[in-house]
């Protein structure tokens, strides 16, 4: 996957106020323009780990699930914290990496993608160097 680009953009369901769950509209890959159907497909056999299981990046990391990825869930909160949105998540068949430390270690590994939360900086010292071991760290913004 290196050279690729991954952009996504999550769109909101609203019903009467309430926050439903979200979902993705667009995943444009800069190769062949693929559908995000097509993009999910091809990360299926890709070890993929999505940092902030918060509003952000809830939808994609349903999504990917439902798409049939594996998916590893890094966030600073405990289970406990992540509530509802923890256990739905980890009955969808997400992993998890929680707690204080949960970037530690993170480029040893060995994740093809890192979707990373916007609140994080891309040249934070644990995803430049799982960048310089081959991963593609990505997220939804453009930074």
């Amino acid at each position: 996957m290196s050279g690729k680009t991954i952009e996504i953009t999550a769109a909101w369901i609203y019903n009467s106020g309430d926050h439903k769950e979200g979902f993705l509209t667009d995943m444009t890959e800069a190769f062949n323009g693929k559908s995000f159907q097509s993009c999910v497909e091809g990360l299926r056999d890709k070890r993929i780990a999505v940092i902030g299981a918060g509003v952000s990046n809830t939808p994609l990391i349903g999504a990917l699930l439902q798409g049939g990825c594996a998916v590893t869930v890094c966030d600073k909160s405990p289970m406990q914290q992540l509530g509802e949105t923890g256990r739905r998540l980890a009955r969808m068949g997400a992993s998890f990496r929680l707690g204080e430390d949960y970037l530690s270690g993170l480029a040893e590994e060995g994740y093809d993608v890192i979707f990373r939360t916007p609140g994080l900086l891309p040249g934070t010292p644990e995803l430049a160097l799982a960048r310089e071991r081959g991963c593609l760290v990505t997220s939804e913004m453009r930074s």
